[in-house]
């Protein structure tokens, strides 16, 4: 489990949440203001075998990123 202060507890407790995230590749950044719409990751392993990560992205439109 990861330390967590007071305050950020405190906020957790409240009824709305709002994140914003930046996903960085190469050569383009990707901002929840702009064309990020959703973001999901995900793990999966097992006893004694690889763990794997996936990160699901939902944009805003065609898809198409801009750079």
């Amino acid at each position: 489990m990861y330390p967590v202060s007071d305050a950020f507890k405190n906020s957790m407790k409240l009824p709305v949440k709002e994140l914003s995230a930046e996903i960085i590749t190469e050569n383009k950044t990707i901002k929840s203001t702009e064309d990020l719409r959703s973001f999901k990751i995900s793990a999966e392993s097992g006893l004694l075998k690889t763990s794997i990560r996936k990160l699901e992205v939902d944009l805003i439109g065609d898809g198409k990123v801009r750079a």
